[in-house]
């Protein structure tokens, strides 16, 4: 396959509508990942229960995306948070502890989704443990093709703004730590948390005149028919491939002669069972 740079389009398929949306450009780059790191630790005896974070919430501030630099294509959240909680019971009293992490996931107050880990043990008397617990970890990319329908809209304006702006991990509870431990019967129990959160945006870079990329796609849900439109050089000749899974690609317009500045290519008829379409456009040589 002779083709010296690519860009996608994305079909996708929710709520028994069809929704199409804009992709990313295959040759899309990544931003520095921004990075904020956690490091908490405390120490109980006897029976009760605390808190290994002295808040209810862990909270990252990172840099909006730089329009300078071309059009967002994406943002990718990550959560990597566990810890070890050690001890050992009294000598007369079998003992147990209980570690619970959970809440909501929140860019600048505006919750979008949920998760968390809890851990347990139980030993006897006089004896020692040493355990770990991690929450499963988090990574979610939002298109930003898809705010409005997938997530909420205010999300990628929050990340586009002219402000830094705050993840945060949070449980709801103003007097319980976002980690808390529940014990009984200990003669020791420390108990640590470390982690990060983490925020990466892809985007395609500011092209430059002829430069390959995709500027418009629409679909007739009515004729079933879709159309892509892409920026061309008038000198060059492209083709266009589809596929519903990124790995089978079937060449369906070959030798596409651009049109100006922009070329467009329409496929008719497409099968009503097609609930995810992708299609790329080749630079022939």
């Amino acid at each position: 396959m002779n083709t010296s740079s690519l860009t996608q389009i994305l079909l996708a398929a929710a709520a028994g509508a069809s929704i199409w949306s804009l992709g990313g450009a295959a040759m899309a780059e990544m931003t520095p990942t921004q990075k904020t790191d956690f490091d908490h630790a405390n120490s109980f005896g006897g029976s009760g229960s605390g808190n290994v974070t002295p808040d209810p919430r862990l909270s990252a501030t990172f840099d909006p995306f730089d329009p300078g630099l071309g059009t967002l294509v994406s943002f990718t959240l990550g959560w990597e948070l566990g810890g070890e909680y050690r001890g050992m019971a009294t000598a007369d009293l079998a003992g147990d502890a209980r570690v619970t992490m959970g809440g909501t996931l929140k860019i600048n107050e505006l919750a979008f989704d949920g998760t968390g880990t809890s851990a347990n043990v139980a030993v006897g008397p006089a004896e020692s443990f040493d355990e770990s617990y991690m929450l499963p970890t988090y990574r979610r990319e939002l298109l930003a093709a898809e705010a409005g329908v997938t997530y909420n809209p205010a999300l990628l304006a929050v990340v586009t703004g002219d402000e830094d702006y705050t993840a945060t991990f949070d449980n709801g509870s103003p007097n319980t730590g976002l980690v808390s431990v529940s014990y009984n019967n200990l003669a020791s129990l420390d108990a640590t948390l470390v982690g990060s959160a983490t925020m990466t945006y892809t985007y395609e870079p500011a092209g430059q005149p002829g430069e390959l990329r995709a500027v418009a796609f629409t679909f007739d849900l009515e004729t079933r028919t879709s159309t892509v439109r892409w920026i061309s050089d008038p000198a060059k000749r492209y083709a266009v491939d589809a596929t519903a899974d990124l790995v089978s690609w079937t060449e369906i317009a070959a030798d596409i002669g651009a049109t100006g500045e922009e070329t467009e290519f329409v496929e008719n008829d497409i099968p009503a069972a097609a609930t995810r379409r992708l299609y790329r456009v080749r630079e022939l040589d």
